[in-house]
């Protein structure tokens, strides 16, 4: 018994706690060492009184009524624990854990209490610590407008969230990816590993859940890190409308264009460039007045400016100057653009180039104005119809007259020119009679084959196909056209190709196709004159047929109509619009071809085709 009192003294006084001995009313009787220590001069006269009495309880009435409450508790027969504060030997308030246990006789009775306290100063303070931490954390996270969660390494177990992270499904104790990620397994674009292995922070923007993301993924500790996400769907749906909307203006028809509030240029759109010549280089940071070409009045840009400037949008027309110097017009509305604190701080102009719709306003003016000319123009005009119409008549009848009177002509015509070789042959004449005479013989074959021709000119199709000499039927059609191109200063030149073969063909359509040719080319020349080429040449299959005028040319507008019926370029009581039509289909059915070459302002080349046929 004694050696078993002596152990439980050593171990009492050794214990590494604070420990006291009551007696059945609560007075100290043992007290250990640690507890004089720590205590100091508060736990003098402690042994014989009531531990509720103890000087280290003298600042805490509360912690007094606590113990005799502790005490009677235990007394009871039950061990008690509870927390208490006191005052050390610095005079420092310390906390601790205090457990009343009875020590009961052999009836049961309690005849003592023993009362142990473990100093938990520093973990309470370490706690206080933390929870100030914690709420501190917990005040930042709340504070971040994103998802913000603390996790730990390896699991990515949720430590802590703020209220945003809450509303997308975060739960404290869960893993990330099963509450917010909605998942199973972590979700495959997550950089959390990489942030762990490096100990580097970690950024990605990523779609997911239907949603876009901004995430980061920072280290704080060893076992912890933060991970902050931003929800910027709608940040990237601003983007792409935005992308789209600088798409549509990027390549706009018209002309788009952002100043400041002073008129100075911010912004211009590829149109810009385009239209006026200068690039971006050349006009940001300029007043747009770099444009104006002083041809409105100032009156104008006045009320321009009071109208934007009153946040109202002008409409209107710009009379405006290129980088060239050239001047075009443009169809512009001008709107400001307006902050949320009502202030103007940039405009924007739309502007459509109407250049080419002034100027066809122009001519539509000059019409109006010249209709009367118009009028009196026209009725010459058709008064010309009409002679045209009583020389087409005169030339019928005299296409009819001639093949009538044909044999009367010729006769008279042979005997004259008999006389005249007779008279050569037989007399000898001077040098200037010889020459008289000579002209006379010319003159008279002329009239032979004038007559000729306008026989053959003039008689009806037979439609039968024969040999056809090319040379002849140029040279007969060139003399129909000798007056007329004499009249207005043409002048032919011929390069036939030698040994030309013969050609099948309807004769007086083939003669048609080159009339039409020879008098479009007349018609195409000036009056000042100038020439027509006429050359053949043949190859094993094709003989061609080139007629070049050095006239006016065709307008480019004009080269895919130019074969369709009733289509011409003259006026129309000039022409009917049928000649190169007919020529087309007369060529086409010889199995041939017709084509055009033309330079505008410097003369056309028409090329006839036309097939060889060998006799089997």
């Amino acid at each position: 018994m004694l050696e078993s009192e002596e152990c439980f003294k050593t171990f009492f006084n050794q214990s590494f706690q604070f420990a006291l001995v009551l007696d059945a009313k609560g007075t100290a009787i043992e007290m250990n060492e640690l507890c004089r220590v720590v205590c100091g001069p508060f736990a003098e006269n402690v042994i014989g009184k009531p531990l509720w009495e103890a000087g280290w309880w003298r600042q805490f009435p509360e912690e007094q009524e606590k113990t005799k409450i502790a005490i009677k508790k235990t007394l009871e027969g039950n061990s008690f624990s509870d927390e208490v504060c006191f005052i050390d030997k610095d005079k420092q308030i310390r906390q601790g854990i205090r457990i009343c246990s009875p020590i009961k006789d052999e009836t049961g009775k309690v005849k003592r209490i023993s009362v142990v306290s473990l100093d938990i100063t520093e973990r309470k303070k370490a706690e206080e610590k933390l929870d100030k931490e914690t709420d501190l954390t917990r005040i930042l996270l709340d504070k971040m407008p994103c998802i913000a969660l603390i996790l730990k390494k390896g699991t990515r177990e949720i430590i802590a969230c703020n209220e945003v992270a809450t509303q997308y499904g975060a739960v404290v104790g869960k893993t990330c990816f099963n509450t917010c990620g909605q998942s199973n397994i972590p979700c495959n674009w997550c950089l959390a590993p990489e942030t762990w292995a490096s100990d580097e922070e970690r950024h990605l923007e990523v779609e997911a859940l239907g949603h876009f993301w901004d995430a980061h993924w920072i280290p704080i500790t060893e076992d912890l890190y933060m991970h902050y996400v931003f929800d910027i769907t709608k940040r990237k749906r601003n983007e792409e409308q935005l992308r789209k909307l600088s798409h549509a203006i990027e390549h706009s028809p018209v002309t788009i264009m952002i100043t400041d509030a002073a008129g100075d240029i911010e912004y211009i759109n590829p149109k810009f460039t385009e239209l006026t010549g200068y690039s971006a280089d050349e006009v940001l940071g300029k007043n747009l007045n770099i444009l104006n070409s002083k041809k409105k009045p100032s009156e104008f840009y006045n009320q321009l400016w009071n109208t934007i400037q009153c946040g109202g949008t002008w409409h209107g027309e710009f009379h405006n100057q290129k980088k060239d110097g050239e001047l075009y017009w443009e169809n512009a509305s001008i709107s400001p653009v307006i902050d949320d604190k009502g202030s103007i701080t940039h405009f924007v102009a739309v502007k459509e180039d109407i250049t080419g719709r002034k100027h066809v306003e122009e001519e539509l003016t000059k019409h109006r104005e010249h209709l009367q000319d118009l009028v009196e123009e026209r009725t010459a005009e058709l008064t010309d119809t009409y002679q045209q119409l009583l020389h087409a008549e005169k030339l019928s009848a005299t296409g009819k007259l001639s093949a009538s009177i044909a044999h009367e002509f010729n006769n008279p015509i042979f005997g004259i020119r008999n006389v005249l070789e007779g008279i050569k042959s037989r007399f000898p004449l001077k040098k200037l009679d010889k020459e008289e005479v000579d002209l006379a013989i010319s003159e008279c074959n002329r009239i032979k084959n004038l007559i000729s021709s306008l026989q053959n000119f003039h008689k009806p199709t037979s439609g039968k196909v024969a040999y056809l000499d090319i040379h002849k039927a140029l040279d007969d059609m060139l003399l129909l056209c000798k007056k007329q191109f004499n009249v207005k200063k043409i002048m032919v030149q011929k390069q036939y190709a030698a040994h030309i073969p013969k050609i099948k063909a309807v004769e007086d359509q083939i003669k048609q196709v080159i009339l039409n040719l020879l008098t479009n080319a007349e018609e195409a020349i000036p009056k000042k004159g100038g020439t027509i080429k006429v050359k053949t040449k043949a190859t094993d299959h094709m003989v061609a047929i080139q007629i070049q005028d050095t006239g006016l040319g065709i307008k480019a507008k004009y080269k895919d109509k130019i074969f369709e019926p009733f289509f011409s370029t003259k006026p129309a009581v000039k022409g009917a619009g049928l000649g190169l039509s007919v020529s087309y289909g007369i060529i086409k059915t010889h199995g041939g071809n017709i084509k055009f070459e033309n330079q505008p302002g410097k003369g056309t080349t028409f090329t006839v085709t036309l097939p060889i046929i060998k006799d089997i």
